[in-house]
């Protein structure tokens, strides 16, 4: 098993690694950034699906999305290698395209979710190339991570958009199966097996089995949950959340005394995430619904897919991202976590405003402005990359090296709890009161209510955020004597 350390990696391996995960990233997230931005109306428009039916099995697709990736850091801890898991999950993913083609939904989307296990191995593939100490570094390098994945988006949003408006996806569906499958070589040739892969011991045939049983268990158990999507949807919520408390308490009772401190600062991360994206996730489940019935979408004298509006979160964060990168590089922007979480809540305070706002000046006419549905994706975009991004690379910096594929997969359920809140606020506050024919007076009025009450809370956040964790810092001293006695055990081990 070729295992690499930060000693044996010079600058050059780093920086060759970066840029191999930089375009498996791009190449991995097309494909799924095709059923992010488009299963919702793929089903009402293809498969005749209601809006409320499309809301649940879109926002099961995505929950399941992101809890796949702690049970793959589960596996990758105790059964099979990173890498070996991620090959596996790509493998499933091209089946599952291949029974996209031929009009088998369900099975096909839970096929396709396979890859969602071994999405944790890329951000394991990432952290193993940096120390503890090397912040900047980790920070800059997953910030890079991110503008890969958000050009994946980008690409996959166009593709998607032009399927939408010509209501035809198998020449979708077949770009997608090449597209995993160029993934799969990329891993393959380029990336080493992570050092922490180290722990297992069994037989590289023997963790193929394994991995394959469990993919085979998993796609049983989501095959069946996407038939029962309605009765399902509350027993996950609530699953879900009960996972995300019991993990933590595991954590707490395995991690060293010294790290209890940062696991504490990482749980109360975790629960001011889960806020951000159950409202970020409104965005897939029922905000393209909105774009889809009741915005002006001719802009510039050309006729816009739903798709193309959320490009505009990719063209922010290929060209913000370098910014803050190099702000962060020249230690012009703050240090201090918490802030990073206060300026990502400001900025989605003020896309509610602005949503608020348009929808009060549509009130009496039959779409919503364009650029007030803009200005809020812009906003919330600015929002993701301090909250999301950053928010990564504190896994890194706060928790131990033996507890990090599992904190990872954490990061991940954050999301997924925050996906099946979001489906179940967008089918009570937002669905009901969207229709083909445009926003009626009254329809406007209940959207004004949600989205100013949303921006409160956003606003309310942004100020408790600084509050909340001033007393969960660790001093610069205390840090630093962790992160010595962090190398001196890694050296041991």
């Amino acid at each position: 098993m070729n295992i690499t350390s930060n000693k044996q990696l010079d600058r050059k391996d780093v920086r060759g690694q970066i840029i191999s995960i930089f375009f498996i990233q791009i190449t991995s997230t097309i494909s799924f950034a095709v059923f992010y931005s488009g299963l919702s109306i793929y089903l009402t428009q293809n498969q005749f699906f209601s809006k409320e039916s499309a809301s649940l099995v879109t926002g099961l697709f995505l929950s399941i999305n992101y809890f796949l990736p702690l049970i793959g850091g589960i596996i990758a801890n105790h059964f099979i290698s990173f890498k070996k898991l991620y090959v596996i999950g790509t493998i499933s993913n091209f089946i599952g395209c291949l029974l996209l083609i031929n009009n088998n939904l369900y099975l096909g989307l839970s096929l396709f979710l396979m890859s969602s296990v071994s999405n944790v191995c890329l951000n394991i593939f990432l952290t193993q190339l940096f120390t503890i100490n090397q912040k900047i570094q980790r920070r800059v390098a997953f910030i890079w991570n991110y503008v890969g994945m958000n050009l994946g988006f980008m690409l996959g949003y166009f593709l998607t958009g032009f399927s939408t408006i010509t209501n035809s996806y198998f020449y979708l569906f077949i770009l997608m199966s090449f597209l995993v499958v160029l993934s799969l070589i990329l891993t393959i040739i380029f990336i080493k097996e992570p050092k922490v892969s180290s722990r297992i011991s069994k037989s590289a045939w023997h963790q193929i089995m394994i991995g394959a049983f469990i993919i085979i268990l998993l796609v049983a158990v989501i095959d069946m949950l996407f038939h029962y999507a309605n009765v399902m949807h509350n027993f996950i919520t609530g699953f879900t959340i009960i996972m995300f408390c019991l993990i933590m308490y595991y954590a707490l009772t395995k991690s060293r005394h010294d790290q209890k401190q940062n696991l504490i600062k990482f749980i109360y991360f975790s629960l001011l995430t889960i806020i951000f994206w159950t409202f970020y996730m409104l965005t897939p489940i029922a905000i393209m619904q909105l774009i889809e019935n009741s915005v002006q979408r001719n802009l510039f004298n050309i006729y816009f897919a739903p798709q193309w509006f959320t490009n505009i979160n990719s063209v922010v964060i290929l060209v913000f991202a370098p910014i803050l990168t190099m702000l962060i590089k020249s230690k012009k922007i703050f240090n201090d976590s918490e802030n990073y979480f206060t300026i990502g809540f400001l900025f989605v305070f003020f896309g509610f405003v602005l949503m608020t706002l348009g929808l009060y000046s549509s009130i009496g006419l039959a779409k919503l402005s364009s650029l007030s549905v803009l200005g809020y994706l812009v906003c919330l975009t600015f929002g993701e990359l301090f909250i999301s991004a950053i928010g990564d690379s504190f896994i890194g910096e706060l928790i131990q090296e033996s507890l990090r594929g599992l904190m990872t997969g954490v990061a991940r359920v954050n999301i997924c709890i925050g996906v099946l809140l979001a489906s179940t606020i967008g089918n009570e506050f937002v669905l009901p009161y969207i229709n083909k024919g445009g926003l009626s007076v009254e329809s406007s009025i209940k959207l004004v209510q949600f989205f100013f009450i949303a921006s409160c809370l956003f606003l309310l956040l942004a100020c408790l955020v600084p509050l909340i964790l001033r007393n969960k810092r660790v001093s610069k001293q205390k840090y630093n004597d962790m992160i010595k006695k962090d190398e001196i055990l890694g050296e041991l081990l």
